[in-house]
């Protein structure tokens, strides 16, 4: 059963106030966010893209055609190695919440560690606050690189938008199953309430499929739908509103600490659904072919990253980081690290999984979010990736 949202206090969403970060031998970089003027004048005027839903900036709101982000200023072109340069190449990355989540580290992190500035690049990340208006505006040439939720790009692509995917900075999906304390099992959801943005959301997604694992149908009165947004789902399970719900790995502890309550970890996203792709790092064909070395070298800058990340001696410095970048607690860093920092992508091979998006792509034709299905080829360009494996070898 289906109920509104109406009477349920929201909590507060990430502002959207500029933020500078003194990148570590690199300068100072802006993070700003779009106003909803643009954001508005984008939507009027980019081409179709996979259907939204709201996205709480606090508790980054998912869809199974997911949000990214973003504002880009064009990336320039060039034909210069690592560190072989005159002056950097400019390239914007619309990413979908800041300060980001830990799942959403890489871009901020690449930059925090002066690997961009490595292999020459000069790196702003932006946001749109919703990941599909970041897609809108890439398909409508407003924006020239995105990082959309992966099964956005697929049903973008299956309506004939020609833009692919180069690279994922995180292509394991990062929510928890979560739970008020009264529930212990799956099957202890009988008869009680989900939090989710309702059929087509991701969280409704992640839920069903974890109800299914214990022959409970989210769509019969077995369980009862609580529709709202994702930046109400930790009021809604403190008020015993909802007892369950799927929130991205740090909004654990945040919403804990925000609400004082105790929830549960029942089952981690990336076990129960391991074939979904998350997000990728997204451009339109004519672009990638005249800037194939520009993104190229992101994405060395990018892959260095993440392997930095997962590296254990780093560890320490790593936490200091991410909880200046995400501007949270650094004990919420730690909990989010052991749980994520091995899903992020060291190589293309796990990066841009061909089996993964066919997987995406067969979730959201079983959705009726797309018509037919589209290859493998026609969603990634695997070019960009290999070319910048062999810049770190």
């Amino acid at each position: 059963m289906v109920r509104g949202t109406e009477g349920v206090p929201t909590s507060a969403g990430t502002d959207s106030r500029d933020r500078k970060v003194d990148a570590m031998g690199s300068g100072t970089r802006t993070w700003r966010s779009i106003s909803l003027t643009l954001v508005l004048a984008l939507l009027l005027s980019a081409c179709g893209g996979a259907a939204e839903s709201g996205d709480g900036a606090e508790a980054g709101g998912d869809t199974v055609t997911e949000d990214a982000a973003g504002d880009a200023s064009p990336a320039a072109d060039g034909e210069q190695a690592a560190g072989e340069c005159d002056e950097p190449a400019a390239i914007g990355m619309a990413q979908a919440v800041l300060p980001p989540k830990f799942a959403m580290l890489t871009p901020s992190m690449t930059e925090e560690l002066g690997f961009f500035d490595e292999f020459c690049i000069d790196a702003e990340i932006i946001t749109f606050q919703q990941g599909i208006n970041s897609l809108r505006a890439l398909q409508a040439g407003e924006i020239e690189v995105a990082i959309p939720p992966s099964a956005s790009l697929i049903n973008a692509v299956g309506e004939g938008s020609p833009i692919v995917a180069w690279f994922s900075p995180a292509s394991n999906l990062p929510q928890l199953i979560l739970a008020t304390e009264e529930i212990g099992t799956c099957e202890d959801f009988e008869g009680q309430t989900v939090a989710t943005g309702g059929p087509g959301d991701l969280v409704h997604h992640l839920m069903q499929t974890y109800l299914d694992t214990c022959g409970l149908d989210i769509d019969s009165t077995d369980v009862e739908v609580f529709v709202g947004s994702a930046a109400d789902y930790g009021p809604q399970l403190a008020q015993g509103v909802a007892q369950g719900s799927a929130l991205h790995v740090d909004d654990k502890m945040v919403i804990e600490q925000d609400q004082d309550i105790t929830l549960e970890v029942l089952q981690d996203a990336s076990e129960l659904i391991p074939e979904f792709h998350y997000q990728s790092l997204v451009s339109r064909q004519d672009y990638v072919d005249d800037n194939h070395d520009v993104l190229a070298r992101a994405a060395a800058a990018m892959m260095k990253a993440n392997r930095w990340m997962q590296d254990p001696a780093n560890k320490e410095e790593m936490l200091d980081l991410a909880a200046e970048v995400t501007q949270r607690d650094r004990e919420i860093m730690e909990f989010a690290y052991d749980r994520y920092v091995d899903q992020f992508p060291e190589d293309c091979a796990e990066a841009l999984d061909e089996d993964s998006y066919m997987f995406t792509q067969d979730v959201q034709l079983e959705l009726g979010n797309l018509d037919e299905p589209v290859s493998y080829d026609q969603i990634v360009d695997t070019t960009v990736c290999d070319d910048a494996e062999q810049l770190l070898e």
